[in-house]
């Protein structure tokens, strides 16, 4: 997404108030663009790791090993291990391996990340010496390399944390990783980076921010521009219409569809595929292009009334309030990511719990009624799969574990995964949190599903049949579990 005019649009520095106050891991924060993480991180290992640079005998010289060190963790988090007691051995051992190395000749270039450091001010305090606060410097050279979360409304932090996240998976692509395809539906990196784009800026488009021209007319011109809606074709070749609401037959309290309308009926695979821009373009192009679009779509929201979240837009044949679409945008940038975390061959972490609940309940809002269910309660356990050590389990980019402190409900599936939320939803009544077992009214049924397996479904990246062999039906008709599932597929143009 290009912002129009002659220079580049101003993007503020500070990262959204409490970004980061939830997780439990520094590194997460550090994945998360968050600088008050890297200066938490020196007030936590720069002591060791000055001890360790100091066989260097030069304070000056150590005190850079140690910048060095850190300004590479902020760079490439994902490099480290999420533990913080594992982090701290690992920055030790690279801290011992920089301060082992001979220094750098004078004569010649070098490229020792002691001295490849681009301070954006001066360093050194009025009388020429050290500053008084290392962390300043720390802080001036790590986001002279990458830049902190761009600001960004309460509705729009989980977006941007994620953008800033997703970020740092892409500096670990390697130039062949680009046109290596991802394993979950077969399109590469650049691909994937584009959609990103295309759908980023989609969602801009509808709020009113203006953007490039030829963006602008892919919105209103979407076959000229290659913006189709895949598998939206009926078996007599007929295109259905697109939806401008929610569905019919949704729960009380949300938009009907267009009067005259038909209920949609519509494969999870429904939402347009949009590709902007072109995924022949370099990588590095493509790879600004999506970053800076996104923070800028932050920005701009930074700078709006608190009210105008709540503005219904319509973009990519979803008519609901902008937070609705930033929380849909969270999730495909997370899900997004996971791919191409597949295929940098890094982790990426799970969702926080409040971005689980927001998700979970956004997707449940939009379950279509289905045939055959016409009343009744059913309940859906989302569950996070933990091993007993506390770690995700091994396998996959998309960290399905719950983070060592992370607070869950106390409970366990019948599986042993730890319980993340239970809802409550049904035909005729809002989704409702239920936590309490015991509280609960009669049950058509209750499904358990891993939390991850449900946002694929909900963003339409597994169909109803695939979800459904994943899914145990702990009580109840099986055929209602069925049928709820069948409901909440691609609910959601993530």
């Amino acid at each position: 997404m290009a912002i129009t005019g002659s220079r580049r649009p101003e993007l503020p520095a500070d990262p959204p108030v409490g970004l980061g106050a939830g997780h439990a891991s520094l590194r997460h924060r550090l994945v998360a663009g968050d600088p008050t993480a890297l200066a938490d991180g020196y007030a936590r290992f720069g002591d060791r790791l000055l001890s360790i640079a100091a066989v260097t005998h030069a304070p000056a010289a150590a005190a850079a090993i140690v910048r060095a060190v850190l300004v590479g963790l902020w760079e490439h988090p994902l490099r480290y291990p999420a533990d913080d007691g594992e982090l701290a051995e690992s920055l030790a051992a690279v801290t011992s391996r920089l301060a082992a190395e001979p220094p750098p000749s004078v004569a010649g270039p070098t490229t020792d990340p002691r001295h490849r450091a681009r301070p954006t001010g001066p360093l050194a305090s009025p009388t020429g010496g050290e500053p008084a606060d290392p962390r300043a410097a720390l802080l001036s050279v790590a986001l002279a390399h990458r830049p902190a979360v761009a600001a960004a409304p309460p509705c729009a932090t989980g977006f941007a944390a994620w953008t800033a996240a997703v970020d740092r998976v892409l500096a670990e692509l390697t130039a062949a990783g680009w046109d290596r395809p991802t394993g979950r539906d077969g399109r590469c990196a650049r691909e994937v980076v584009a959609r990103l784009a295309g759908l980023d800026a989609a969602v801009a488009t509808a709020i009113g921010i203006p953007v490039a021209a030829s963006l602008a007319r892919a919105v209103s011109d979407t076959p000229a521009q290659g913006i189709v809606r895949a598998a939206a074709r009926r078996a007599d070749g007929a295109v259905g219409a697109p939806e401008t609401g929610r569905d019919t037959g949704a729960v009380p309290g949300g938009r009907a569809a267009r009067p005259g309308a038909p209920a949609p009926d519509r494969p999870a695979a429904y939402w347009p595929a949009v590709f902007w821009p072109p995924v022949f373009w370099p990588p590095v192009l493509l790879w600004r292009t999506w970053h800076e679009g996104a923070r800028g779509l932050c920005a701009w929201l930074a700078g709006r009334e608190p009210e105008s979240a709540r503005l219904p837009v319509d973009a990519l044949g979803w008519t609901a309030p902008v937070e609705d679409h930033l929380t849909s945008r969270m999730l495909g940038t997370w899900l997004d990511g996971g791919a191409l975390a597949d295929v940098a061959g890094v982790r990426l972490p799970a969702l926080e719990p409040a971005e689980l609940r927001a998700v979970t309940g956004l997707a449940l809002g939009r379950v279509r009624a289905a045939a055959g269910v016409t009343g009744g309660v059913l309940a859906l356990t989302l569950t996070s799969a933990i091993a007993r050590d506390g770690a995700g389990p091994p396998g996959g980019a998309l960290d399905r574990g719950l983070a060592p402190g992370t607070a869950a409900l106390g409970q366990r599936a019948p599986s042993g995964d730890a319980v993340v939320a239970r809802w409550l939803v049904g035909p005729g009544r809002e989704p409702a949190a239920a936590p309490d077992r015991a509280a609960d009214p009669p049950v058509v049924a209750e499904v358990c599903l891993d939390v991850v397996d449900f946002c694929l479904l909900a963003a339409g990246r597994r169909t109803p049949a695939e979800t459904a062999a994943l899914a145990v039906t702990v009580a109840g008709d099986p055929a209602a579990s069925r049928a709820l599932i069948a409901g909440a597929a691609g609910v959601l143009p993530a």
